[in-house]
């Protein structure tokens, strides 16, 4: 990640990490790696989840291997997680609330006695209130409840289906990726 960044991540950048299908569970330890790597240099993050697969105990393992990485053996990993800022989002309403609430977040953090600065903003599976609500709007809640199919007729469908391409914030919530940039301007 390093690399492709040219070293680190630059304030105000946004940087957009997509995965294929299959291949969340990747960009999700990408976010962390960032978040833990951001938390163990003392600067503060706002991890916001959408997908409902970050919780305290992966932050948490994620501290602790960035800090055997640098040799902070000395540095307790439950002091650095606290860094970290864990918010749960289920859908874009939510989603859209959160990032509208930045700037008051980031105040009241920035503000507490001893508090590191907040500087990165994290979102995790922006991707996934689409799909969901778009899976309602459609009547797709009912046909997820149904059995799957059995296992070589899963393996002929993905063979006929063609392959979608990831999506991407701006494609999904347009306005949401306005908000997303707007919030970015104000990350110090």
């Amino acid at each position: 990640m390093d690399s492709a960044l040219r070293g680190a991540l630059r304030p105000r950048d946004v940087l957009e990490v997509v995965a294929e299908a299959g291949a969340v569970g990747a960009a999700t330890r990408v976010l962390l790696t960032a978040a833990a790597s951001a938390a163990v240099a003392g600067v503060a993050v706002l991890l916001i989840d959408a997908g409902g697969r970050v919780d305290g105990a992966a932050v948490e393992a994620a501290v602790r291997r960035r800090l055997l990485e640098v040799g902070a053996t000395h540095v307790a990993p439950r002091q650095v997680v606290t860094n970290v800022l864990l918010q749960r989002v289920s859908g874009a309403t939510q989603l859209l609330l959160a990032i509208k609430a930045l700037p008051e977040v980031m105040e009241q953090h920035n503000s507490a006695p001893g508090a590191a600065p907040l500087r990165l903003l994290i979102i995790d599976a922006v991707g996934s209130s689409y799909w969901t609500e778009r899976a309602a709007a459609t009547g797709g809640g009912a046909a997820a409840a149904r059995p799957p199919p059995p296992p070589l007729q899963q393996a002929q469908q993905a063979q006929q289906a063609p392959r979608s391409s990831p999506l991407a914030l701006h494609s999904a919530y347009p306005a949401l990726a306005r908000d997303v940039h707007g919030a970015a301007r104000a990350l110090q």
